[in-house]
């Protein structure tokens, strides 16, 4: 199968899951750069490797298509850096050679196996994003089997409070946008303990990953949020009857449920939404106050 230079690319932007135990992948720390085939040309890819607290991360510039600080994170493997993406049917396998200052990386596509060589060029430089996980920490991420079992889980354990369900994408503006909104002005103003809010970050787009899922969490710090990384879309889509989409993908969505409400075989409607869908109704368009206001009255009547 013949893959465009995305695909080759991919295989730097992959999913993979790496935490602190695993301390081999200090060889990678840096900035490397590489060379990615295109047609009868190359383009430079700059792939920036660090651990932020108890995990590698790494992002990735490519300059002549204008991508910056594309975020994955890594999975280290003793002598060798594993990465993956399954949609792409690609994979990246790097490893060490006798100079600290090179690497060697094959990448697996279809038949093919391409060598590139990862040449170091100084420090890691991150993102403000990255950095501040420093600070922030980096957030507790469950991941979501297709059939939501553990949201539904979790859902129906807190049947005696009132729950907010949130389905973003992580690396999404919008989402992101929305996540912030729904911090500063929506959970600040709207205290006590009864409340829980589900943060289910769904691979919506092709920038969503698992890393993207743990940054895009800090944005929801509040110790009453629980977050889940959906590795397809499949869990929002359970939510379409509830909302009235159809088949549409369900995203940028914000739903209240009062106490009581038990998830059965099917999602339970929500008493209140709101959301930030494109051809959504106008008079559910997100407004901080107006979904705050309503989170109040709900436990209100508790």
């Amino acid at each position: 199968m013949k893959h465009t230079v995305a695909f080759h690319l991919a295989a730097l932007l992959a999913l993979a899951a790496g935490s602190v135990h695993a301390q081999p992948a200090s060889w990678l720390e840096g900035e490397w750069r590489t060379w990615i085939p295109l047609g009868r040309d190359s383009v430079q890819v700059l792939v920036d490797v660090a651990p932020v607290r108890d995990r590698w991360f790494a992002e990735v510039d490519v300059p002549a298509l204008h991508a910056e600080n594309y975020l994955v994170e890594i999975e280290p493997r003793g002598r060798e850096v594993l990465l993956t993406i399954d949609a792409a049917n690609v994979s990246l396998r790097v490893q060490q050679t006798g100079n600290p200052r090179k690497l060697r990386a094959y990448i697996d596509d279809g038949p093919r196996r391409i060598p590139v060589t990862l040449t170091r060029v100084g420090e890691a430089r991150l993102s403000d994003t990255l950095r501040n996980l420093q600070f922030t920490g980096v957030a507790n991420v469950e991941e979501l089997s297709s059939n939501a079992a553990e949201l539904r889980s979790q859902f129906n354990a807190d049947r005696s409070d009132t729950r907010l369900v949130m389905l973003l994408s992580p690396s999404s503006p919008s989402s992101q946008n929305g996540a912030r909104t729904i911090s500063s002005d929506v959970l600040d103003n709207v205290k006590g303990g009864d409340l829980r809010v589900y943060a289910v970050w769904e691979s919506i787009l092709r920038t969503d990953n698992a890393p993207a899922a743990l940054t895009a969490a800090a944005l929801v710090s509040d110790p009453r949020a629980t977050h889940f990384w959906a590795t397809s879309p499949a869990a929002g889509t359970k939510f379409q009857s509830v909302l009235g989409v159809g088949s549409r993908a369900v995203w940028n969505v914000y739903l209240v449920y009062p106490p009581g409400v038990v998830w059965g075989d099917d999602v339970p409607a929500p008493s209140f939404f709101m959301h930030q869908m494109p051809g959504g109704p106008p008079s559910r368009r997100l407004v901080a106050s107006v979904l705050a206001d309503t989170l109040r009255a709900t436990l209100d009547r508790k």
